[in-house]
This record gives C-alpha cells, sequence and structure tokens, in this order.
C-alpha cells in the first residue's frame, strides 16, 4: 500500500498525450531519461503527470466508465488539494463491493498529480497535426482554421 504518492522533482520531463485502453487522450509531463525517453514500467509509461483540471478529468472518466480495465482502479474524491484513489477490495466490481486501499496523490512542487505512476497501463497518445501541412502543438486548443496554414480545420489523429 501506497499512502502517499508524491511525484519527485525531476529535470527530464515532456509533454505528451496519454491514454489507457479505451479512453480518450489527456496531455501530460511524463518522467523521461537523460536522453528524453519516456520512463517505463512493464513497457509503458511510468510516470505521467497531469494539471488540477486533467487531473479532474482522469478522476471523473474512472469514476463514470464502464470499461473493466478502468473499473478496476476503484474511485476517486476530492480532498483540498489532493486527489484521493480508493481501490477495490479485489472481488468483483459491484454494488455494496467495499473500497479498501487508499492511495493520496498530491501536486508536485509544479502543481502536477502523478496519476497512475508505475502502476497503470498508460501508453502514448498521437499528437494531433494539421493533414494539409503538418503542423502541430502541445495544448493548442483548437479553431476553425490551422495556424500555420490557414486553412479550414482538418486534423489527424484521434486526440
Amino acid at each position: 500500500m501506497n499512502p502517499t504518492a508524491v511525484t519527485p522533482i525531476h529535470q527530464h520531463v515532456k509533454r505528451m498525450y496519454v491514454v489507457l485502453d479505451g479512453s480518450p487522450a489527456w496531455e501530460a509531463s511524463v518522467l523521461c531519461d537523460e536522453d528524453e525517453q519516456p520512463l517505463r514500467w512493464n513497457g509503458f509509461l511510468a510516470c505521467p503527470m497531469f494539471s488540477r483540471e486533467v487531473a479532474a478529468e482522469v478522476a471523473t472518466y474512472v469514476n463514470e466508465s464502464d470499461n473493466a480495465d478502468v473499473i478496476e482502479v476503484g474511485h476517486f474524491i476530492w480532498v483540498h488539494d489532493a486527489l484521493v484513489e480508493y481501490t477495490w477490495d479485489g472481488r468483483a466490481y459491484g454494488e455494496g463491493t467495499p473500497l479498501y486501499e487508499r492511495t493520496v496523490h498530491r501536486p508536485d512542487h509544479l502543481g502536477r498529480y502523478a496519476i497512475g505512476a508505475w502502476g497503470w497501463v498508460w501508453y502514448e497518445a498521437p499528437t494531433p497535426a494539421c493533414r494539409r501541412c503538418g503542423w502541430s502543438q502541445m495544448g493548442w486548443a483548437g479553431g476553425d482554421a490551422c495556424p500555420a496554414c490557414k486553412q479550414p480545420f482538418d486534423w489527424a489523429g484521434d486526440v
């Protein structure tokens, strides 16, 4: 049991989109090695870190999901600035199944939450790009036209 999960201060971080099996993509900062390659846990992304806003989206997705792989995680609640994760006791999920293990996700020094770090199956998702000119940028909120080629919205990628 890990009662408190706090992200270490780490100078090698890469921004990318990440997904769970069947989930939407979320923007994250991922811990990397000295060569800027994402750290891995059993072959999967080891430590995605999310802003509070995105952490809330991940928590809502898990809480409301009917995805069997995600339901195993349990349930999240906010307590002040901490996101508390409760996991199931190992029996089949259902009404009356007690929650038993708690992990407290506190923000790191930059306000990021390491949800599912070193334990969930996180994958890298593609960064959206304009189909016409190839322009892309992490965190771009979208719009009616590509900022680079000024052509109508036509994006590649599932993000």
